[in-house]
């Protein structure tokens, strides 16, 4: 497998909207357990217009899945996160795109009513499991 202990990662987050697409980019640490799991973790907040992703979320790989947790919330009523994960390898390239789990092909979406709270997130996809030893570092698309 190619993924090493405390590797960095970078992570692309973009907000597309009637502006043009803003991007922003984040290191993230991976933690990996043998060739069982690899854990990628936000090491700060992530913003898509009005919207906010705490930093703490996790996007977990095993081969052939994907689990995330976060917490998310907007500053305006009845917003919708978007988030589109993509896996790459070492030379930087796609080589997979996690599909959903509940459908809805290769986005995942949290409704977001009230701006006055927080809402845990809790997404599960899948990818072709033979990409799994080939991945290097995921690249995450949000939109709100």
């Amino acid at each position: 497998m190619m993924f090493r202990r405390s590797l960095a990662t970078l992570v692309a987050f973009a907000c597309i909207g009637v502006v043009p697409p803003a991007t922003a980019a984040a290191s993230v640490q991976a933690t990996c357990t043998g060739r069982d799991s690899c854990l990628f973790v936000a090491d700060q907040d992530y913003h898509a217009g009005d919207c906010t992703m705490f930093h703490g979320a996790t996007w977990t790989l095993r081969p052939g899945s994907l689990e995330f947790h976060g917490i998310v919330t907007s500053s305006d009523d009845h917003d919708h996160w978007v988030m589109q994960v993509q896996l790459k390898d070492a030379q930087g390239v796609v080589s997979a795109t996690v599909l959903n789990d509940s459908g809805g092909g290769d986005v995942f979406v949290k409704y977001l009513p009230d701006r006055r709270d927080q809402y845990a997130w809790d997404a599960f996809g899948h990818f072709d499991r033979a990409k799994y030893d080939g991945i290097q570092s995921i690249q995450v698309w949000n939109q709100c």
